[in-house]
């Protein structure tokens, strides 16, 4: 014979009662969303900024019109170089337009065309009227606002080149050079470069082949908020070992990690920087 439970109603209700009370204790402690505020806490404050971060890929080069360590000129090396490091915005020195020892290639229009970038180039020389060689910016993003800058020289004409990239609604200013490989010549173009990095007030990048290592005292000329983005290792961006191309972060900029890719399709490996780039609301 079975058994069978039998519980008394007025226990059962006396049991949902004490349930009731305790649920409604336990929801009326929670403040309900319509509760005001404290007029002494900032509203705006407790926004949190989403998007205000950009990240950006940039590169610096000297390709030696694309001769490379055995001689030859070979710009498909120099292009693959670039896409190995996948850079937003490359900066190029030694750059050939219509010159004989490169095969009389126009080198901007190539590289432009190859990497389906936007290009802006100066010549630091010209020979003979037609021939061209000097700096070149490639980027993923249009290039506007772009000024040359002309740089005294001894054994070279120099120039320091310029551009707002634009990325989206907002404007990245970036420099790029090739200093003199003379002392005297590079204690000529450093102030007028200095002063216009100093002038700048929004997110900027300078970077190059600036001929001497981070430790020189014109380099070390260069405060807050500009800083080196440090290489991760130290082989130098040089074939023999130096380390002259650099890349500076300026105003709402600041370098992840820094690093060069080995190759010898030139005298100058290329520097890789990872930039995070605070955008302003």
């Amino acid at each position: 014979m079975g058994w069978t439970t039998v519980v008394n109603r007025p226990v059962l209700l006396q049991l949902a009662a004490v349930v009731f009370m305790m649920t409604w204790a336990w929801f009326s402690a929670i403040p309900l969303s319509e509760e005001a505020i404290p007029e002494d806490i900032d509203v705006q404050s407790m926004v949190i900024p989403v998007g205000t971060e950009k990240y950006l890929r940039v590169m610096t080069f000297n390709i030696r019109h694309a001769r490379g360590l055995d001689g030859r000129v070979n710009l498909n090396r120099i292009v693959a170089d670039i896409l190995h490091g996948e850079p937003d915005i490359v900066a190029l020195q030694e750059v050939d337009r219509f010159h004989i020892r490169s095969k009389f290639v126009d080198q901007v229009k190539y590289l432009k065309k190859a990497l389906n970038m936007d290009a802006f180039f100066s010549p630091s020389i010209q020979y003979y009227g037609i021939a061209e060689y000097g700096n070149a910016i490639l980027s993923k993003y249009p290039l506007v606002d772009q000024k040359v800058e002309p740089l005294p020289g001894i054994k070279e004409n120099r120039a320091l080149l310029s551009a707002k990239v634009q990325i989206g609604d907002y404007e990245l200013t970036l420099f790029t050079t090739h200093l003199g490989v003379l002392e005297d010549e590079r204690r000529m173009q450093m102030p007028i470069i200095l002063d216009k990095l100093h002038a700048v007030d929004g997110p900027a990048i300078f970077l190059g082949d600036l001929n001497m290592d981070g430790t020189h005292d014109l380099l070390q000329s260069l405060n807050e908020p500009w800083r080196k983005a440090e290489l991760i290792h130290d082989s130098g961006t040089f074939y023999l070992g130096a380390e002259i191309d650099h890349i500076f972060t300026g105003p709402f900029v600041s370098a992840i990690n820094a690093w060069t890719i080995k190759t010898t399709s030139s005298d100058h490996m290329p520097v890789v920087a990872e930039l995070k780039i605070a955008m302003d609301n």
